[in-house]
Order: C-alpha cells, then structure tokens, then sequence
C-alpha cells in the first residue's frame, strides 16, 4: 500500500497496522528500510499498549525518524498520554476518539497530554466543532490533524483543513477510490499525490 502511493506522488504515509506491538515495531522497520525519504507515522488505532510497550515502541519511532505516535492507547487514558507525552521525544498524536467535542480535546491539551490533536467533521461536532478544535489548538501553539471521515464528509473536512493554518496533513483513507460513495466525483489525487478541494456551490 505504501509502495502505490508513493508511486501516486504522495509524500507521507501512516500505517495502521494488525498484530501486536512487535509486529507495529516489523512494520516500521520495514517501511523505513524501503522509504528512507518518505515522512512515516504509526496509528495503532487504539490498540491499547502497556506503558512499556508504548515506551519500547516510540523509542525505536525516534531512531527511525517517524512524525509522529498516534493512538497507542484508547483516548480515555488521558493519565496514560500525559505520562508518554513527557516520556517521549516522538510527537504523540491524540484525541480522535474523545466524547464532548471541543471540551474532550481541551483537556487532552490541559493536561499535557498530546502534541498533536485530532478532529474531523464526522465525530466532533461538525465544520464548526471541527473549526474550533482547530482555533483551540492554535491558541496552545500545536497542530490539529484531520482525521478522516471515510466517506464524503471527507470534502467537508478538506475545507475546514484549508480554513486553517495549524493542520499539515490531509488523511485518505486507503484504497481512497473506494470512500467517494455517495459523491459523483470524490477527493482524487493530483500528480503530486495532493488533494484540492472542490470549487463548485456548497461543498462542491
């Protein structure tokens, strides 16, 4: 998968990865291997690591030079985040996950407990939820990365990301032609492995 998208011109791939935590760590070390260039991030997607394991696996993420940790634990640890964010040199990214909109990424940011947080229109409240999440995390000096909305709220979300100068990156969720449904035309990447959004009326 990272192979095809490279092809596509796209610079930066995260992995999500099955297994356990040693299998993240195989993962990893090969995607560096092949993509000495490429920026890499890992997302375990909550797969809920023991301390050490968190700790063991972003040790060997700072030696292989990835952007960023996400999700190693599910978002109600926050106690958990703050202590690996402290730990750590790696970017922690977080928050994806969090209930009450904008108040559930503020306390992630009040207690210290990400470097990067997380938002999209599906699960925080819309374009406007999603906008202040990212006025938030503008105010307190980090990024807010988008998280896709794996489906066609997806141009919904590359608005919002264009509207806003603390966000990166722009997920797609892999295969991304099979996430246009119910839209005509979806988000397809340019030769650069970038996407732009729509100018027709509304969402486009």
């Amino acid at each position: 998968e990272a192979q095809r998208y490279s092809d596509l011109g796209v610079t930066a791939y995260k992995a999500h990865p099955g297994g356990d935590w040693r299998m993240h760590l195989e993962i990893s070390e090969a995607l560096r291997a092949k993509f000495p260039d490429m920026t890499l991030m890992l997302d375990p997607a909550g797969s809920d690591y023991s301390m050490t394991e968190a700790v063991k696996v972003g040790r060997r993420l700072e030696r292989l030079d990835f952007h960023w940790l996400e999700e190693p634990f599910y978002d109600q640890y926050v106690g958990k985040y703050a202590e690996l964010a402290r730990t750590l040199d790696i970017s922690i990214a977080a928050s994806e996950a969090t209930y009450g909109g904008p108040a559930g990424v503020a306390e992630f940011i009040r207690a210290g407990a990400a470097d990067i947080v997380r938002a999209d229109v599906a699960w925080k409240w819309g374009v406007t939820g999603t906008r202040k999440i990212l006025h938030l995390a503008e105010a307190f000096g980090i990024n807010c990365e988008l998280h896709t909305a794996m489906s066609a709220m997806d141009v919904a979300n590359l608005h919002v990301a264009c509207a806003s100068k603390n966000s990166e990156f722009f997920e797609l969720y892999a295969p991304h032609e099979l996430w246009h449904y119910p839209l005509k035309q979806g988000l397809d990447l340019r030769p650069d492995g970038t996407v732009h959004a729509p100018t027709g009326p509304g969402l486009g």
